[in-house]
């Protein structure tokens, strides 16, 4: 378990450039097996570096030259072809005309307004206006009762304030 954990912190500091702890440094003054693993680990450090500067493609590449020397045949010259990758952004170009032209599919549409001579008849109109003026309003009802208790709540008023005015407002009523 404590090898574990101090090849842990070894891995650490390669990659962080992280201080020891005290007891990982005096576990790996005792452990031969976290002292290769140190050993291993900071000649890791050397090699990434030789092996970044070793490019695989122009490996690959001397690879064939050198078959084909072997062969007997004699290098072509390589025809730069265009790249059959689609870039990125035309990819969601078209992505996203597809979504919209299926959305535009199914997508119900609102139907045209009808124009207004379809929807004003003129005979209707004359016949709706002469039953309105028929009707008697509800408002107008209402209004004409709240009068006459109005009337009535002040008539009882007078009667009870003053005896000899109220009898005087029946007789001119």
């Amino acid at each position: 378990m404590l090898c574990a954990w101090t090849k842990w912190l070894i891995s650490r500091r390669e990659d962080t450039g992280r201080r020891f702890p005290s007891w990982a440094e005096g576990h790996l003054r005792r452990c031969p097996s976290c002292r290769e693993f140190a050993r291993l680990v900071s000649s890791w450090k050397e090699q990434r570096a030789d092996l970044r500067v070793f490019d695989q493609a122009d490996a690959a590449r001397s690879r064939r030259i050198l078959f084909h020397a072997a062969a007997g045949e004699e290098p072509q010259p390589r025809a730069d072809l265009p790249s059959k990758r689609i870039p990125v952004p035309a990819l969601a170009a078209v992505f996203a005309a597809v979504v919209l032209a299926v959305l535009w599919l199914i997508l119900p549409r609102t139907p045209a307004l009808p124009s207004l001579g379809e929807i004003i008849d003129p005979e209707r109109v004359s016949a709706l206006r002469e039953e309105v003026a028929t009707v008697d309003s509800p408002l107008r009802q209402e209004m004409d009762g709240l009068e006459r208790q109005l009337d009535a709540a002040i008539n009882y008023l007078i009667s009870r304030l003053d005896p000899g005015l109220g009898k005087a407002k029946e007789k001119s009523l």
